[in-house]
């Protein structure tokens, strides 16, 4: 499935993108699972400084007011070890949930 995308950078800043919503105001775990996708996967993915900079920031940010340590380091953990194609599928099912038409 990651190769059908054909965007490297625009799946790192989806999966960025995604961890900062949820993190905001959805599941804290899932949340810091895709953001642990995307810190692994950011050596294999070229994604803009300025923009992951930010978004990481906000995401570790509303994590820590949301979820207690230990928590977000396991989830974290845990997202680090999905392979891209799982990432993907969690993050389509978050973006399917968050954006779907009502």
């Amino acid at each position: 499935m990651v190769r059908r995308l054909g965007s490297a950078p625009g799946l790192g800043m989806a999966l960025l993108l995604l961890a900062a919503i949820e993190a905001e105001s959805g599941d804290p775990a899932r949340a810091a699972g895709l953001l642990g996708a995307w810190e692994t996967c950011a050596g294999r993915i070229d994604t803009p400084a300025a923009a992951t900079t930010f978004l990481s920031a906000r995401a570790h940010e509303a994590l820590g007011a949301t979820c207690d340590q230990a928590a977000r380091a396991a989830a974290t953990g845990a997202g680090s070890r999905w392979t891209l194609d799982e990432a993907v599928e969690v993050a389509l099912h978050v973006a399917e949930r968050r954006f779907q038409k009502t």
